[in-house]
């Protein structure tokens, strides 16, 4: 499997997500939008349902970032 990592504003937002104790969140990747369950750290696809794996590699400050 190829990973490919999210933008550093999707990986917050999922952060903040598991910081609020939310069990999912929704983000608009490329041109489609797909619910990320942060529970079984998978992502679904919402218009074709297609799922797939996600990973949790958490940043500790802005400098980390790769751009």
């Amino acid at each position: 499997m190829n990973w490919v990592d999210f933008k550093p504003h999707e990986s917050l937002r999922m952060e903040a997500a598991l910081a609020n104790k939310e069990d999912s969140v929704s983000l608009k990747l490329y041109d489609d939008t797909w619910s990320i369950d942060l529970a079984s750290m998978q992502q679904t696809n919402d218009q074709t349902q297609k799922k797939r794996p996600i990973r949790r590699i958490v940043i500790v400050k802005q400098a980390d970032f790769k751009y």
